[in-house]
């Protein structure tokens, strides 16, 4: 410590500047903090509300366009495409497009559930996350495997 401010006295104050901020970390709460589940809930809700708008957005505009781009992309044609594909690969397309949905519909309660004022305190906090993923993949592979 006693080096580092030698070399600060003895340097102009933009020099000072710059070697301080080369001994700086640069992302400091990567570093310090320890990841937990509950951490990443909220990095997972954000990407899942991401999904679900990216999702609708990309298929508006294709579905909008696809006249004008020479596409056949009616239901008709969805639906018979839908159905060529093997039970299995339905079954993980179903999966796919409702995991989004259900994680982010149930982390959506969840937060509900904090701003009325429940489940603040860690462990409450964490328990509720586990539950959100719990119900989430629960819902989604009952969606997927629902026959009409």
């Amino acid at each position: 410590m006693a080096k580092l401010s030698a070399q600060l006295q003895r340097k102009s104050s933009h020099d000072r500047l710059a070697l301080q901020r080369r001994r700086r970390l640069v992302v400091p709460h990567l570093t310090v903090y320890k990841w937990r589940y509950v951490s990443l809930a909220s990095i997972l809700h954000r990407i899942s509300g991401l999904t679900l708008s990216g999702s609708l957005y990309g298929f508006a505009t294709v579905y909008l366009l696809a006249p004008a781009l020479g596409l056949h992309l009616d239901s008709t044609t969805l639906i018979t495409a839908f159905g060529s594909l093997t039970s299995v690969a339905q079954v993980v397309l179903k999966f796919g497009v409702a995991m989004p949905f259900t994680y982010h519909g149930f982390n959506g309660l969840k937060h509900l559930m904090w701003d009325q004022g429940h489940f603040l305190n860690k462990k409450q906090g964490g328990r509720a996350a586990q539950v959100v993923l719990g119900a989430s993949i629960s819902a989604s592979l009952g969606l997927a495997l629902w026959e009409f």
